[in-house]
């Protein structure tokens, strides 16, 4: 059983964006993989599968998400809360993960909505203000999308997550990386955000 410094679980199980609407219908995540016919199959939580063509060196997350950053030296953490498609663990400082839910502009989501619940629903969930650094344009596996940066502290502990989202029609896709430790975005969290968003593959609807 992997195991999560207390530190990490304290801040991740905070900032899971718990779900970002009242109940959407969260992505599926892969349960396991199987052989069919000599050819390696993935499995669907929803009971589905599908031929495993994952990326070389990429892993396959869910049906529509693959991350390529093991050879960066992420490797995979418990997650924090169920609503993390992934978790991954750099130092005893630095983790990421992975949030996939099936609602988007089509159901009325929009940018300025994401921004505001995540904030709204760290507020809620861990009775804090949270402080933010930076809003900036992203690129996710060439597509367009924001990075939300801000901290906070909890419990005498600071800590800094930079979210980059990913919203299109049925889907909202969150990047996170957080930094526990400090009060402001580094360059180096900088860096290793980027490099995290740069590992991912997601196939937006």
């Amino acid at each position: 059983m992997r195991s999560l410094s207390l530190t990490a679980m304290l801040i991740g199980t905070a900032l899971a964006l718990a779900p970002i609407a009242a109940a959407p219908a969260l992505a599926q995540g892969v349960s396991g993989k199987a052989m069919v016919d000599g050819r390696v199959v993935t499995l669907f939580d929803d009971r589905t599968w599908r031929f495993d063509e994952a990326t070389e060196g990429c892993e396959t997350l869910s049906a529509r998400l693959e991350f390529c950053g093991a050879a960066a030296g992420w490797t995979i953490a418990q997650k924090p809360t169920p609503d993390y498609t992934a978790a991954y663990r750099l130092t005893d400082r630095l983790y990421g993960g992975f949030i996939v839910e099936e609602i988007g502009t089509d159901q009325g989501l929009t940018p300025e909505a994401v921004r505001k619940l995540l904030l709204e629903i760290l507020q809620g969930a861990m009775n804090v203000v949270p402080v933010v650094i930076a809003n900036e344009p992203a690129t996710i596996d060439g597509k367009t999308g924001e990075t939300l940066v801000y901290g906070f502290r909890v419990d005498g502990i600071d800590v800094v997550y930079a979210n980059s989202f990913l919203l299109s029609k049925g889907s909202v896709l969150q990047v996170l990386t957080y930094e526990v430790g400090v009060k402001d975005y580094s360059d180096a969290h900088r860096r290793t955000h980027d490099g995290f968003v740069a590992a991912t593959r997601f196939n937006a609807d």
